[in-house]
């Protein structure tokens, strides 16, 4: 089994990150301040309990833009497990509390929504003095909050495989314009047990969601369809004078906040959820018929917009 630490004892500073980057996915987080590890969103992670260890390792996504605000640092990309590591993030108090760091992620080859994520850093300020003085960093207790996995949601223009099922449309109020920044959770199954399918639409109202988890039989083909309800949250009006950037606004897609829409609960700056039916109706593209129920395909990839009454 490889070493965790590095041998020799003593070692320049100048070895420290390519170790770190040579090593499996603890490598990072023995020497840095953070590590945030995207990964595309399943079904699976929002209402069923994880069947894999969480720190397990998974295929993470390259060419992202992960910012930490207020900092100039970039991070570095560690290809092997997926990580974006920061290295030297000062740890910042409030007087004896530190303050929480707001990060975010944007893709610019438009295959994920953007997200954002706080942060509470912890003080490296340990690992940093052993490393002044030419020694092998202590691996901290902690190493694991050091690392952070977070889901992206799919784009509405991304790219979808061949064959898998799925959603994308827009939702747009009774007027027919489109309304940015909704959160859309569908009613779906993941391995035939219930699950529900949460995204946000983007500052043009689109959404989509991937849907592979249903399976109508063993032998589904496309013409296989399934009937789903849906819900929906709008966005409250921001206080009057209120000025954010975009990325502020994003709703934080945690299990919590979709546990709670599907309980009825209305998350921090949204109206109470609505159900499909009683204040919104699926529209099957536009100008088509509208409906209580959305009527999925198997296979396919559909579009339906959701449409306000």
């Amino acid at each position: 089994m490889t070493p965790l630490l590095p041998q020799p004892l003593a070692w320049s500073n100048g070895e420290a990150l390519p170790w770190a980057r040579s090593r499996r996915w603890e490598g990072l987080p023995a020497l840095g301040s953070v590590a945030i590890q995207p990964v595309p969103h399943r079904v699976d992670e929002e209402t069923l309990e994880a069947r894999l260890e969480r720190w397990l390792p998974r295929e993470g996504i390259p060419d992202l833009r992960v910012r930490c605000r207020g900092s100039r640092l970039q991070p570095t990309w560690h290809g092997a497990n997926g990580l974006y590591g920061f290295v030297g993030l000062p740890v910042r108090f409030v007087g004896t509390l530190v303050r929480p760091d707001t990060f975010t992620i944007e893709d610019p080859l438009g295959r994920y929504l953007p997200a954002r994520l706080t942060l509470s850093l912890i003080d490296r300020e340990a690992v940093a003095g052993s490393l002044r003085r030419l020694e092998r960093p202590t691996l901290p207790e902690n190493w694991r909050s050091l690392v952070h996995r977070l889901s992206l949601r799919p784009a509405p223009g991304a790219v979808r495989r061949p064959g898998s099922t799925g959603l994308w449309g827009e939702v747009r109020d009774a007027g027919d314009r489109p309304i940015p920044f909704a959160l859309v959770q569908l009613q779906t199954r993941f391995r035939s047990a219930p699950a529900t399918a949460t995204t946000w639409s983007d500052a043009s109202g689109g959404y989509a969601l991937d849907l592979d988890g249903e399976r109508s039989d063993p032998m589904a083909t496309p013409e296989d369809v399934v009937e789903r309800e849906g819900r929906l949250c709008l966005p409250l009006p921001p206080p009057a004078g209120a000025s954010q950037p975009w990325l502020e606004h994003l709703p934080v897609l945690d299990r919590a906040l979709v546990r709670g829409i599907a309980t009825g609960v209305a998350p921090a700056g949204y109206g109470p959820p609505r159900a499909s039916g009683t204040y919104f109706r699926f529209r099957d593209g536009p100008g088509g018929p509208l409906r209580d129920r959305v009527q999925l395909r198997i296979g396919r990839q559909q579009r339906w917009d959701l449409v306000l009454i």
